[in-house]
C-alpha cells in the first residue's frame, strides 16, 4: 500500500474513533440524565405522598376539635397555601439542578409532564 493511503486510513480511524466517542459519551450522560430525574421524581412523589398523608390526619384531627368553623377555614387555607409554596420551591429546585446543556433533551422528553403529573397527585 502507499505511505499516503495508510496515514489517510489511519486518521480516518482516528476521527471515527473520537466521533463514536462523543456519540457514547452523549448517549451515557443523556441516560444517566434521565435515571437522575426519575429517581428525583420518585423522591418527590414520595415526600408528596407522606404530605397528603399529614394533611388527611390534621384534617380529621381539626374536625375532631371543639374550634369554629373560622379558625378550622383558616387552618385549611394555611395548610393549602404551605402545599403549594412547597410545590414552587421543589419544582424550581428540580429544573434548577438540570444542566443548561439538557434544555433540549427537557423539551424533548416527557420530563416536565412526569413533574407535573407528581406534583397533581400531591393536589389530589
Amino acid at each position: 500500500m502507499d505511505t499516503w493511503t495508510i496515514i489517510g486510513v489511519f486518521f480516518l480511524g482516528v476521527f471515527s474513533y473520537r466521533f463514536l466517542a462523543s456519540l457514547l459519551n452523549y448517549t451515557h450522560s443523556y441516560n444517566f440524565l434521565t435515571y437522575c430525574l426519575a429517581s428525583c421524581l420518585t423522591m418527590i412523589r414520595s415526600f408528596g405522598k407522606d404530605v397528603v398523608t399529614v394533611k388527611e390526619r390534621l384534617i380529621k384531627q381539626m374536625e375532631d376539635l371543639d374550634i369554629p368553623e373560622e379558625e378550622k377555614e383558616v387552618m385549611k387555607k394555611r395548610m393549602e397555601k404551605t402545599l403549594n409554596d412547597w410545590q414552587s420551591v421543589t419544582f424550581v429546585r428540580v429544573v434548577a439542578v438540570i444542566p443548561k446543556e439538557f434544555s433540549k433533551v427537557l423539551k424533548t422528553n416527557e420530563i416536565c409532564d412526569k413533574i407535573k403529573d407528581a406534583f397533581s397527585e400531591v393536589n389530589k
